[in-house]
């Protein structure tokens, strides 16, 4: 007999139609303005707040777009439900595409697959759950809702893109990135660039790789132009530099005893000593790597 109108107080004004939809107007002056149960917006004025309610959200401007949605269950083999968070934005309200895009959540972008064992993770598993509902007529059942029990932590959940050229449309930027960020459930972070970077610090930089270890329990840090495997180790400077003046030492006091003389021998010897107390000319603080 409610005809499906909404739990009102006296004194609160509903402006509605027989779809649910309309404009509710409450004591304390709470606002409601309603779509359906599952999207309308909340005026509080006890807090100042704004409130949206929706299963897909998406605003759209001149200079740009955000879009938070959830994949529709029949989509997807297993029923699962996987949401996203996009947001689009222009450099010039009039180009056709977007410079700069990011996607957080189920972005569906390719793993990060770093770490060994990575490209071996199995697909997420998916299991059933009986949840219990009633029937307009009053009569109890239940329904499969599938749960997701294991996750993929190399799926990329974080993905940071900037395009070179935004005077193209949306379905054209595929292929022109500068700049991509990617980042796992785990922690994993790809970064690819066209351009140029730097890094400076004020104070102090420090590289840390105090977890997993690779396959040989070598920590390492990789700076490579290649592919990895096909590095070779950074030798250690001052402990070669030691042992190569010790031995052209001992050379030399032979050379001399046999009355040779060793001028550029002995150049190198004090450049080697030069360089263990401070450094030049032979030990860098820069280090270039092709």
């Amino acid at each position: 007999m409610d005809m499906y109108r909404p739990f009102l107080a006296p004194g609160d004004i509903a402006l509605l139609t027989r779809d649910s939809n309309g404009l509710i107007l409450r004591r304390g002056g709470v606002t409601e303005l309603r779509g359906t149960a599952l999207a309308k917006i909340f005026f509080d004025p006890t807090r100042n707040q704004v409130l949206t309610v929706a299963e897909h959200y998406r605003l759209q401007t001149f200079g740009g777009s955000v879009e938070w949605k959830n994949t529709l269950a029949e989509k997807k083999p297993n029923g699962i439900i996987q949401a996203q968070y996009k947001m689009c934005a222009r450099q010039y309200a009039t180009s056709k595409g977007h410079s700069v895009q990011l996607k957080i959540g189920a972005t569906e972008e390719n793993p990060i697959n770093l770490q060994v064992g990575d490209a071996d993770e199995k697909e997420p598993i998916f299991s059933t759950k009986k949840v219990p509902i009633t029937l307009s007529d009053g009569t109890e059942t239940s329904i499969d809702v599938p749960v997701l029990v294991a996750v993929r932590d190399s799926d990329r959940v974080l993905d940071f893109r900037v395009f070179s050229d935004e005077t193209k449309a949306e379905s054209e930027l595929e292929g022109t990135e500068t700049f991509v960020l990617g980042m796992d459930r785990e922690g994993d972070l790809q970064v690819e660039t066209e351009g140029a970077t730097k890094i400076s610090s004020s104070k102090w930089l420090e590289i840390a790789v105090p977890g997993t270890t690779d396959n040989n329990g070598t920590k390492k840090v990789l700076v490579t132009k290649g592919s990895q495997g096909s590095t070779e180790p950074v030798m250690m400077g001052r402990s070669f530099l030691t042992d190569l003046s010790n031995s052209l030492t001992e050379i030399t006091t032979v050379l001399k005893g046999l009355n040779i003389a060793t001028p550029i021998t002995d150049s190198l010897v004090a450049g080697i000593t030069t360089s263990l107390s401070s450094g030049p000319p032979y030990l860098s603080q820069t280090l270039e790597s092709e």
